[in-house]
């Protein structure tokens, strides 16, 4: 087995799939890559009911103090570890004018990871459609399911 040496930083951990970043995680180190999380779900309060609906609402819509605060931070880190490939698994998070200015940072891969088919009708919100947009600013893409569990 080959291995390689690249400096990866790994955009996640947000959402109802923590386990899917350690697996991305062990993949990447049995690789010979050295991993740096950029954890996303510590951002957002997600206590009680009332937050994880007004935040799923910020989300959808784009807006909030949380997800400009993870730019800034998402960016210091970019400069900070100056990786070799940044992996996001956390694609619905910016505007396609912040993904423009998050990723002309450095000289690295982006890759962009999406879990499910993001021209099916049902993702077809402001967030979907931003990330849309930003396609052409990702280096490589991987979708790994066609459609929506029923």
């Amino acid at each position: 087995m080959q291995k390689y040496n690249y400096k990866i930083l790994h955009v996640g951990q947000f959402g109802g799939g923590p386990y899917r970043d350690e697996r991305i995680k062990k993949a990447f180190e049995y690789h010979g890559c050295q991993v740096i999380p950029f954890g996303t779900g510590k951002y957002f309060n997600r206590s009680n009911l009332i937050n994880r609906r007004f935040n799923n609402l910020k989300m959808k819509y784009l807006l909030g103090s949380e997800l400009k605060r993870i730019k800034s931070d998402l960016i210091n880190k970019i400069k900070e570890v100056m990786p070799d490939i940044v992996f996001y698994r956390d694609v619905l998070l910016f505007k396609h004018t912040d993904w423009r200015e998050i990723t002309e940072y450095g000289s690295h891969y982006n890759i962009c990871n999406v879990e499910m088919d993001m021209f099916s009708n049902g993702n077809n919100t402001y967030a979907w459609k931003q990330l849309k947009k930003s396609l052409k600013l990702f280096d490589l893409h991987f979708v790994f399911r066609k459609k929506k569990h029923p």
